[in-house]
């Protein structure tokens, strides 16, 4: 991406008055694929004035300078081309005509230069449902957000969940938002598991485990009343709804993982099958 990057706002104080440098953009996770860049400041200085602002960009382990420029509005040119992705930071030094620096600079970090061999970046994810330490019932939705540090964008996030020394899958989705319903059946009543997630980018870059909540008990599907025991309570509920369509709470349990719109003996027997389970 060829852009302008401004320099993040500070403020100092100069000869008894107030120098500013701006910016507006850009934002963290930005990313350029080719170049020439052009990196801007907003400065003044009430007292003295401007007499010009140094730009520099930390690549390849060290700060390199970009140049300087004398006169409004302020910016320089940068090639843009390195030889390897990485992460880049911009900064700026305002120099007022009485020779004091604004310091520290302004900052903005955070950016990705990708080269031209490709995405060479690994993706990011974070599980927001379920929440650690809370407990699911089957069919649980889990749902992630992810997002790739390149440019190639995300291929897939797999969800799974680690019991009993491994990992096992529960499934995965290609597109946005990113969720699977868990058929947490084939898990004993009150099983306590991690879940996690592997998400990998289109120029196949992967990060396995990029998330992990702990703490996630697993219920059984008879318990519909949700108070961690498959009883009476439920039994009412199901007998309440019995051959009509669900309603709140559901008592249509079976088929898993979802139901099949109707409360008919499937979910009793999936009832059954978990009595008295607590």
């Amino acid at each position: 991406m060829v852009g302008i990057w401004e320099i993040r706002e500070h403020d100092e104080i100069f000869d008894g008055k107030v120098l500013v440098a701006s910016t507006i953009a850009p934002e963290d996770d930005d990313v350029i694929t080719s170049g020439p860049v052009t990196v801007s400041a907003d400065a003044f200085d009430a007292g003295s004035g401007v007499d010009y602002v140094t730009f520099n960009c930390y690549y390849n382990g060290g700060w390199h300078s970009l140049g300087s420029d004398y006169s409004a509005p302020y910016c320089v040119q940068w090639a843009g081309v390195l030889g390897s992705s990485q992460k880049l930071r911009f900064s700026a030094y305002v120099i007022d005509n009485a020779g004091k620096t604004m310091f520290p600079g302004c900052l903005v970090g955070g950016i990705f230069y990708e080269a031209a061999a490709g995405d060479t970046f690994a993706p990011w994810s974070h599980i927001y449902s379920p929440d650690v330490y809370t407990s699911v019932w089957s069919a649980a939705t889990i749902r992630a957000i992810a997002g790739d540090r390149g440019s190639s964008g995300i291929s897939e996030v797999t969800f799974k969940y680690y019991m009993d020394g491994q990992w096992h899958i529960i499934g995965s989705d290609s597109t946005e938002p990113y969720e699977c319903i868990w058929n947490a059946d084939e898990l004993a009543h009150g099983s306590v598991v991690q879940i996690g997630v592997d998400v990998e980018d289109v120029a196949g870059n992967s990060v396995s485990s990029a998330d992990i909540h702990s703490g996630i008990r697993v219920n059984a599907a008879g318990d519909i009343s949700r108070d961690e025991i498959v009883d009476y309570e439920d039994l009412a509920i199901l007998a309440e709804q019995w051959l009509k369509t669900p309603g709140i709470t559901s008592a249509d349990i079976a088929p898993l993982p979802a139901g099949d719109g109707e409360v008919d003996f499937l979910d009793f027997a999936l009832l059954a099958l978990n009595w008295l389970n607590n």
